[in-house]
């Protein structure tokens, strides 16, 4: 097996790693993470002699031989001892993000839901968990179902990235208004459905399971965007406020907070559960998480920290921990995520010293790091966490 992961672009090794340990096994996923993959033979022109063995199609043995490959080779780098034997258990999207949030909320039962652009087909459950076991009550398509994609496809149109959008556009709604673009993008929600939470449609139809790759899952959500503003607003995301700018985050912010409400509301009338957990990438916009909150429809509330995919590797863990290898998890809410090794000043300043960085010692007075943000410049800062903020476990 002679694998050198320098063939493979670090992003789609690193995504791949990620994606067929936590998610289902799809063709999908891989092609719409490297575009128009239709040919087995570029496959293999990636990622090296080691994978000469999958064979096309792929399926769920020759994507497990991948994923094993991935785990081995990302051990020997962190300098770790290999094992003889490596397992992979696939855990479904949303159920690992299901079992990040139930598994560290400290509740026995409780309703999960699970927001985000798409997992598998899938961009909404809701989740019935008691004592471990998780029974989904309700899902919702990625096509005509995904307040994930719609928030991406909007934060593009404003002008940003895919990836840095939504967290500026939830910031930059507060500057906007009610307008027509938040009459024309209401008018895509379906609230009164009985089968389904909300819905977003087009042309009027319902939600349904389309097994596609991210461009297809994307197309109805571009048309919903290019409705409001055509194209991308002309105004510069670093310079003065633009008012279509911030109306059109007005507009997407404030559905999908109304969305999310409504989703908890239907939760609650179809589980009775008094507890509520919350992950997916949705579940990082704090505005829709408060709205949920001051609803009062649930004694309790948690979010998991790592709510977007980078914690579907936590809750995948913490799944095959209890289903898989019959451990049993401790029902107790993260406290803290605050974890990893400690350095002393002393360790930091050597690091520091054999870098190429200009640095002086500030202490406490933290007037001078106000200073440098101020005139704009970047700051990284690492501050050590006293043992007593971990607390007991």
């Amino acid at each position: 097996m002679n694998f050198d992961p320098g063939i493979l672009p670090r992003k789609l090794y690193m995504q791949a790693l990620r994606g067929t340990i936590t998610n289902s096994l799809r063709f999908g996923y891989f092609s719409g993470l490297y575009g128009d993959l239709t040919m087995i033979d570029r496959v293999r022109a990636l990622v090296g002699a080691g994978f000469r063995y999958l064979t096309w199609p792929f399926n769920k043995s020759t994507i497990l031989v991948w994923a094993e490959r991935f785990v081995r080779k990302a051990i020997y780098d962190l300098g770790e001892e290999v094992p003889s034997k490596v397992r992979v258990f696939p855990v479904e999207h949303h159920l690992a993000h299901a079992a990040s949030a139930y598994y560290f909320s400290g509740f026995n039962n409780a309703v999960v839901l699970t927001v985000d652009g798409s997992g598998e087909y899938e961009s909404t459950v809701v989740w019935r968990v008691r004592d471990g076991e998780f029974e989904k009550v309700a899902s919702l398509p990625t096509y005509y179902g995904s307040l994930g994609i719609l928030y991406e496809e909007v934060s593009w149109t404003i002008g940003y990235d895919s990836l840095e959008g939504p967290g500026k556009v939830m910031g930059l709604a507060p500057y906007g208004q009610k307008s027509k673009y938040y009459e024309k993008l209401r008018s895509y929600f379906r609230f009164d459905d009985r089968d389904y939470p909300y819905y977003i449609s087009v042309d009027g139809s319902e939600p349904r399971v389309i097994k596609g790759n991210d461009a297809v899952y994307r197309r109805p959500y571009r048309l919903i965007a290019d409705s409001l503003f055509p194209g991308r607003v002309p105004w510069n995301p670093h310079g003065d406020l633009n008012r279509d700018a911030v109306d059109l985050a007005f507009a997407v912010q404030s559905v999908t907070e109304e969305a999310m409400l409504r989703l908890a509301e239907w939760a609650r009338e179809h589980t009775n559960e008094q507890y509520l957990a919350l992950a997916g990438g949705v579940a990082l916009n704090a505005k829709a998480n408060m709205v949920i909150h001051y609803s009062k429809l649930f004694s309790d509330l948690f979010i998991f920290p790592a709510a977007n995919d980078a914690g579907t590797t936590v809750g995948a863990a913490a799944y095959v921990y209890e289903h898989v290898l019959g451990g049993k998890m401790r029902r107790e809410r993260l406290r803290t995520v605050y974890l990893g090794p400690e350095y002393s000043d002393e360790d930091v300043r050597k690091v520091v010293e054999r870098s190429r960085f200009e640095a002086r010692y500030i202490g406490d007075d933290v007037n001078a790091v106000a200073d440098l943000v101020s005139k704009g410049f970047v700051v990284a800062w690492y501050q050590a966490v006293p043992n007593w903020v971990l607390g007991p476990w």
